[in-house]
Formats: C-alpha cells, structure tokens, sequence
C-alpha cells in the first residue's frame, strides 16, 4: 500500500477520546477554511493502518468566550468588543467509512490513537478507488465531486439498494 495516496493535505490531528468508529480532529490554524462538512479525509492511524472518515458537525471553540460563566471575554463580548482569539481553535466530529484494506474497505477494529494525523483528500486525489479495489462498475459520485465516481460490487447488484431522499429531492 507504500505509496497510494500523495496528494492530501495535513489538516490536523485526531485529540482524545477517540474510538474505533469515532474521531474528533483538532484543525491546524487556517485549515478551518479548507475543510467542510461531508469532506473526505483519511487518519494516519499511530496504532496501525489508514482509516477513511467523513467530517461531520464542525465547531468554532474560544474558551474566552465560553458562556454559563461570567469571564473577562464575556465583559468584552458584552461591551461589543472583540476578545482575545488566542484560545480559539476549531474541531470537526469524525465518522468512520473503514479501514482501508488490500482489497477495498474493512470494518476498522483498532482504536484510532490519539495526535495521529488527519489528511483532506485534494481535488485531484480520487479516494472511492479506496471503497472497492477492481471494480469497474460505478454508480452516481460522491457529493459535490462529479470525478469521485462511487464503485459497486458486481455480486451485489441483485440485492435491494436503499435510496433516501426528502420530498423533492429527486430519488425517483
């Protein structure tokens, strides 16, 4: 697998409380810009292997301007001033896809190390090629990303596929 992914870019890395199924990535400064919901990234996982995840409800933290206590930087917030940002930083919540595995994804059974670093897939980087080695057949593209082509499995065509959708959104 040396060698199969060059192009994401580091946008942080993975803080505590990380399981197997379940991240939360500490942003580099400015990376907040780049990274969105439903992005594609991949952990460089320290207890072993890579794992695929999708980030899922990011937040903007500054504990000077933490409520449910009075504080100096509530003090400026409420005399229309701008508090000090030097606590600021952002995370995104990380749900696991899989383990990425010889041929294709695997359930990822290891826990995800806390500071192992978290890589946003670039435009040009093409990371369902990851969700199933040597299948040729795709159906639709991921989000957002028409040259992100989403593989199927031959085998399992016969079987019901579930389309969801709310009212209007074009399942029929």
């Amino acid at each position: 697998m040396e060698g199969w992914l060059e192009l994401p870019i580091p946008i942080g890395m993975v803080s505590s409380g990380a399981s197997e199924s379940r991240a939360t990535v500490i942003l580099y400064d400015g990376m907040e810009r780049k990274v969105r919901n439903e992005s594609l990234v991949i952990i460089r996982n320290k207890n072993g292997g890579d794992v695929l995840a999708v980030c899922r409800g990011g937040r903007g933290l500054n504990e000077n301007v933490k409520t449910g206590s009075f504080n100096p930087g509530v003090a400026y917030a409420k005399r229309g001033r701008i508090p000090s940002s030097a606590k600021e930083y952002y995370i995104f919540n990380l749900e696991v896809i899989g383990a990425v595995g010889e041929d294709g994804i695997e359930q990822n059974k290891l826990i995800i190390a806390p500071t192992s670093i978290v890589e946003l897939f670039s435009d040009e980087d093409d990371p369902m090629r990851l969700l199933s080695k040597g299948s040729d057949l795709t159906i639709g593209h991921y989000w957002g990303r028409p040259n992100w082509r989403v593989p199927i499995l031959k085998q399992y065509i016969n079987y019901h596929i579930g389309i969801f959708g709310v009212t209007g959104s074009g399942k029929s």
